[in-house]
C-alpha cells in the first residue's frame, strides 16, 4: 500500500515536472522571439539610448536562455531523477528478509496469497510479507506467572478441573506446539494471525476436564502420567485440522481445595504413625524371636552337653573290669606307704573294691 501511494506521487511529481518545465520552455522562446524582433538601433539615435536598448535586448537573451535552462532542468532533469528514486524505492519495498524459523505470508489488498520461505526474498513492491514463526513456542497455564522461564508465554492461569467426585482439581501446566511450515497460510487465512488465542486455551481447559473427571480424587496424583498422555493425545488431534503440531505437554503441578488437602494431609499423617507402629511391631518381633532362638541355642548345646556326659559314663561303664579296679587303687595310694593293714581272712592281694568303697 506504501508503495501504491509513493507511486502515485512520484507520477504526480513527474506530470508537474513536466508541465513547469514546458511552461517555462515556452517562456525562454517566447523571450527569445522577442529579442529577435527587436528594432535595429537607428543612426539617428545618440550612444546613451543606443547602449541602453543594447543592454536590455542582452537581457532578454539571457533571460530566455535561463529559462530555457530552467526548463530543461525541471522539465527533463526532475522526471529523470524522480524515476531514479522510483526504482531505488521499489528494491526496497520488493526485498524481504524472512528469518530463519520463519515463513513469508504474502498479503495482496488485504487478502493472503501465498507464503515464501526463510531467507532473502524478493515479493512484488504492491504486497506485503509478515513473518510467522514455525519455532517450537511454549505456552504456561499458571497461578505462579513469576515462576515461569523467560522463554515460556504465560498464557492463562491455573486450570480449574474437578474429579468424578466433583472435587476442584487445579492444575498448573505447560503447552509446546510447533505450527507446520507448509500449511502457514491456511492456518493464517482460515484462524488468523492470533490463532494461539482463538485455539489454544479453550481446548486446553476442556481437555483437561473431560480426562480427569474419569479419576477418583485419591487417583489423580497418581495417575498423573496416564492423565498427561490422554491429554496431550487429545489436543494433537484437535489442533492437527490447523496444522499446530502438539510437541510436549508438562503437568508441573496438581492441586486440591484446601478441604481436601487437609483431609489427605491427615491421611498421609495416620498412614505414618501406623508405619511406624508396624515397624515397632517388627522390630519386637525379630527380637522376641532372636530371644527364642538364643534360649533354643542355649538348650540345645546343654542338651547336647548332657548327651555327651551320658555317652562318655556309658563307655566308662561298659570298659570297667577288675583289674581295670585295681590298678586304680593302687594308683590312688599314696607313694610312702611301707605298711598295709589287710582285713583278716584275706590274702595278699587286696580287694580294691573294698578300697574305692570304705565302708562308713
Amino acid at each position: 500500500m506504501l508503495w501504491i501511494i509513493f507511486t502515485i506521487l512520484i507520477a504526480i511529481a513527474v506530470a508537474a515536472s513536466a508541465l513547469v518545465g514546458g511552461v517555462v520552455k515556452r517562456l525562454s522562446d517566447r523571450d527569445k522571439v522577442r529579442a529577435k524582433t527587436a528594432p535595429e538601433v537607428s543612426v539617428e539615435e545618440d550612444d546613451y539610448l543606443s547602449a541602453r536598448r543594447k543592454s536590455d535586448l542582452d537581457r532578454l537573451e539571457d533571460l530566455a536562455n535561463d529559462k530555457n535552462l530552467i526548463a530543461k532542468v525541471v522539465g527533463f532533469g526532475g522526471p529523470i531523477t524522480l524515476a531514479i528514486l522510483w526504482v531505488i524505492v521499489t528494491f526496497v519495498f520488493s526485498f524481504h528478509q524472512v528469518p530463519a524459523g520463519h515463513v513469508g505470508v504474502v498479503y495482496e489488498f488485504g487478502g493472503i496469497v501465498a507464503q515464501t520461505g526463510d531467507g532473502p526474498q524478493w515479493v512484488a513492491p504492491w504486497r506485503e510479507v509478515t513473518n510467522a514463526t514455525v519455532q517450537v513456542r511454549s505456552f504456561a497455564f499458571t497461578n505462579n506467572p513469576n515462576e515461569v522461564a523467560k522463554d515460556v508465554t504465560v498464557l492463562g492461569s491455573g486450570l480449574d478441573s474437578f474429579s468424578i467426585e466433583t472435587q476442584d482439581v487445579f492444575i498448573n501446566a505447560r503447552l509446546d506446539i510447533q505450527v507446520s511450515p507448509r500449511d502457514v497460510q491456511i492456518l493464517y487465512r482460515t484462524v488468523g494471525s492470533d490463532y494461539v488465542n482463538q485455539l489454544i486455551p479453550q481446548r486446553v481447559s476442556q481437555a483437561f476436564k473431560d480426562v480427569t473427571v474419569q479419576y477418583r480424587t485419591v487417583d489423580i496424583a497418581p495417575a498423573r502420567d496416564e492423565i498427561k498422555a490422554e491429554v496431550e493425545e487429545r489436543l494433537d488431534a484437535e489442533l492437527d485440522q490447523f496444522s499446530i503440531d502438539v510437541v510436549a505437554l508438562l503437568i508441573e503441578n496438581i492441586s486440591f481445595s484446601e478441604a481436601f488437602q487437609q483431609s489427605i494431609d491427615s491421611k498421609q499423617i495416620a498412614t505414618q504413625e501406623a508405619a511406624r507402629a508396624e515397624e515397632l511391631i517388627t522390630k519386637a518381633e525379630n527380637e522376641a524371636l532372636a530371644v527364642i532362638a538364643e534360649a533354643e541355642g542355649v538348650a540345645g548345646a546343654l542338651v547336647a552337653e548332657a548327651e555327651g556326659k551320658a555317652e562318655a559314663n556309658r563307655l566308662i561303664t561298659e570298659s570297667i573290669n577288675p583289674l581295670l579296679i585295681q590298678w586304680e587303687a593302687v594308683q590312688k595310694l599314696a607313694d610312702d606307704i611301707t605298711i598295709a593293714l589287710l582285713p583278716s581272712g584275706e590274702g595278699i592281694i587286696i580287694d580294691p573294691t573294698t578300697l574305692l568303697n570304705p565302708q562308713e
